[in-house]
Order: C-alpha cells, then sequence, then structure tokens
C-alpha cells in the first residue's frame, strides 16, 4: 500500500487529494509518508503571537522554551474535550494506535492540517497556531533554519 500511496502522491493530486492520501498512509498503514513544508507555508497573522520574541531569546540560549499562554483557558478546554471524545474515548475503535519509539506506553493519531471540514474552530485554532510556530522561531531571529514537520502531530 505504501508504494500505491507514494505513486499517486508523486504523479501529482490536489492538496485535499494529498491529504487524504497522507491521512491514509499514516493513520492507518503506519507507513512513512511526508510532506515537508516550509514555515512560511503556515504564517500566522501579524499580532497573533505578540511578545514572542523574549522565548525566542531563551530558545536560543538554553535549547528549549515553555511558553505559557499559547491557548486561552477556554480554547484549551474545548480543545481538551473535543480530542478526548473523538480520538481518546474511541482508541480501542481505531481513532488512535499505540505509540511506537520512545513514548511505547502512550498513543498517537493522525490529525492533519489544514484541519478537515467538520473540525472544531478551537482544534483548527490550535492547530494553526502549532504549525505556525517554527514560523515565528524563524521571524525573530532564531539562528537555524527550521522545518515543519508532516502534516501530523502525535
Amino acid at each position: 500500500m505504501t508504494e500505491v500511496i507514494s505513486a499517486i502522491l508523486q504523479k501529482g493530486l490536489s492538496t485535499s487529494a494529498c491529504v487524504d492520501q497522507l491521512d491514509i498512509a499514516n493513520n492507518h498503514y503506519g507507513s512513512s509518508m511526508v510532506w515537508p513544508r516550509s514555515p512560511k507555508d503556515f504564517a500566522l497573522e501579524e499580532g497573533d503571537m505578540d511578545g514572542f520574541e523574549p522565548a525566542v531569546g531563551k530558545l536560543r540560549k538554553n535549547g528549549f522554551v515553555c511558553v505559557e499562554g499559547l491557548l486561552d483557558a477556554e480554547i484549551a478546554a474545548a480543545v481538551h474535550a473535543n480530542c478526548s471524545e473523538q480520538f481518546w474515548a474511541r482508541r480501542g475503535a481505531g481513532a488512535m494506535r499505540p505509540a511506537g519509539g520512545a513514548a511505547s506506553a502512550g498513543h498517537e493519531c493522525w490529525v492533519p492540517y489544514p484541519p478537515r471540514r467538520g473540525t472544531p474552530p478551537e482544534l483548527g485554532h490550535a492547530l494553526r497556531i502549532l504549525f505556525g510556530l517554527p514560523r515565528e522561531i524563524e521571524r525573530h531571529g532564531y539562528p537555524v533554519r527550521l522545518k515543519v514537520p508532516p502534516l501530523s502531530i502525535g
């Protein structure tokens, strides 16, 4: 199946059809299909991440940073409730799969970005912020070129 999906993607499809193929590959077959994107593809609107410069300074100095308040409490609660209902509660029915690698005691799932139709706006907003972070980090002076991961988060 991986070879079929690779051939389809190489031949060329619309963006939504490519997302569908990647969704099938990553969620159901566990193949390593990737669609690397530039951070510019996920640029946030001006003002979405005001005051992010200090976080990039800490990242440069320490190699990591924790940023409080990327999502307000109401959005975070709505995302948690939706993911609990849509994924965690249905993990036994295939909505999630056991994680591999270092996180072998957990579960993972495929969440495409841009989000599918019907995705709650709070989850869509959270995904936009998460996928926009590499661009914000670069824009505020991080000296290393970043690459946005494939269209999934675990």
